[in-house]
């Protein structure tokens, strides 16, 4: 038995270790009792285990069976299972998945209940915290109505590996996925929606502006090929969770490089269901550049850390164009000053007064997605 919109679950061992287990295609199909179905692909998590997760959208009886033409242990594997609706007061699971609501410009729940984007920026908290600590802070988030935790799921500058030194790969020519790494994360980004709040995944950090760390930069070191095995494998290992998708961050998305990301969208995310942004770096507005994607679901944009700088850009720049020109979509800064954090040009540090006016003026001048 399991709830609606929780994980179900399920492993499976092949019939020998492949040399290149990311070669490797499993999917999963579901059906429903109404007839409605699903199709989930499965992941490799290390030796000769694969793992399907799916998360139900409808109470039922569910059947499965597996389809993999690289091994005929994990091909035609099938079995059933109970869902039943959820009885809890987590916004996740009580009022279901996350979608855009229909007028186009704010989430809501599955149910049609309003979802309002008040995320806090924890870049290296998945990564590196402890279990407790990650605890302590998600359930101070939570009491002050926080409803998504934004993180860098890979390496990137500001973090070369995880708490224990693991990185979530290794190699550039033709990267390895470490599984230890993943399942480590597997636990902190569980506990966000334990939490009642979604998770915001960076899949791959695209900065510039640091030549000293982009080697550790999955956007800037991976070739196209790379970055698509990357976000392909971790799209596959989340999207069962309650997960917004940030294919890049703090890149630079226009002109030829736009191109380029436009491409890798198209790859890691076929289907163009679930929510996607890009996030650009300071004073950066990427929606008419993507509005035609078919996987770039929202607007995500920067309006960084300076003060008099980023205060006419929110209200004189694109955020104050109506509807960001012409692209229906929510709009959301992903990137505000940071209490504490020096201002560009004055070097003097942020006040919470400071962090208080930048999120009231972006959110009073765009469409109130968040």
């Amino acid at each position: 038995m399991i709830t609606q919109w929780h994980r179900f679950q399920i492993r499976w061992q092949s019939s020998r270790e492949h040399e290149d287990p990311l070669a490797v295609r499993l999917l999963v199909h579901f059906r429903h009792e109404s007839g409605a179905e699903r199709a989930v692909e499965a992941f490799w998590d290390g030796g000769r285990m694969w793992e399907a997760r799916f998360s139900p959208d409808l109470a039922g009886q569910w059947i499965y069976r597996s389809q993999c033409a690289e091994d005929t242990a994990l091909e035609g594997q099938s079995g059933s299972f109970e869902c039943r609706a959820a009885e809890t007061g987590n916004p996740l699971y009580r009022h279901g998945g996350l979608h855009i609501a229909p007028p186009g410009t704010y989430f809501e729940y599955a149910d049609g209940t309003p979802f309002f984007w008040l995320g806090d920026t924890a870049w290296n908290g998945p990564l590196k915290s402890s279990a407790a600590d990650w605890e302590e802070y998600l359930k101070d988030r939570s009491a002050k109505r926080f409803s998504v935790i934004q993180f860098v799921g890979t390496q990137w500058l500001a973090a070369a590996g995880d708490a224990e030194g693991r990185r979530a790969y290794n190699g550039r020519e033709h990267i390895q996925i470490d599984p230890v790494y993943f399942r480590r994360l597997d636990e902190k980004i569980d506990a966000i929606n334990r939490n009642g709040m979604a998770a915001a995944f960076v899949i791959a950090w695209a900065a510039h502006w640091n030549a000293n760390a982009l080697d550790l930069n999955p956007g800037t070191s991976l070739s196209d090929d790379q970055l698509v095995r990357l976000g392909r494998y971790v799209v596959s290992r989340y999207r069962a969770y309650h997960v917004f998708w940030i294919l890049a961050g703090d890149g630079e998305y226009r002109e030829a490089a736009g191109q380029r990301w436009r491409k890798i969208g198209r790859e890691i995310f076929p289907d163009g269901k679930p929510l996607v942004t890009m996030h650009p770096g300071g004073l950066s507005w990427v929606a008419d550049d993507f509005v035609n994607e078919p996987w770039f679901r929202f607007n995500g944009y920067q309006s960084a850390h300076w003060r008099a700088k980023s205060m006419y850009w929110i209200t004189q720049g694109e955020p104050s164009y109506p509807r960001g020109n012409g692209a229906v979509m929510p709009h959301l800064d992903l990137e505000i000053c940071y209490e504490a954090h020096e201002e560009f040009d004055s070097k003097i540090p942020f006040s919470a007064a400071d962090v208080r006016r930048a999120a009231w003026s972006t959110l009073l001048t765009g469409p109130p997605a968040g």
